[in-house]
């Protein structure tokens, strides 16, 4: 969830408006995430800052192959 530093849910930590502040749901099977949050929009130094690079990196040092 959207949350202030502190880890407090408020209205003005929500930047797109979402019920609850919510930022991503995982299945109840864990095999699928999704996320409001777009990490791939900063993941690659040639075309802005690399912030989302830790998280698309935690995501495929957990995929497992079919």
């Amino acid at each position: 969830r959207y949350s202030t530093p502190d880890g407090e849910i408020t209205n003005g930590a929500n930047p797109n408006g979402s019920t609850d502040n919510v930022a991503g749901i995982l299945g109840d099977t864990e095999n699928v995430a999704v996320l409001m949050p777009h990490p791939e929009r900063v993941a690659l130094a040639d075309i802005g800052p690399t912030d989302g690079r830790g998280i698309l990196a935690g995501f495929g040092a957990t995929t497992v192959a079919p």
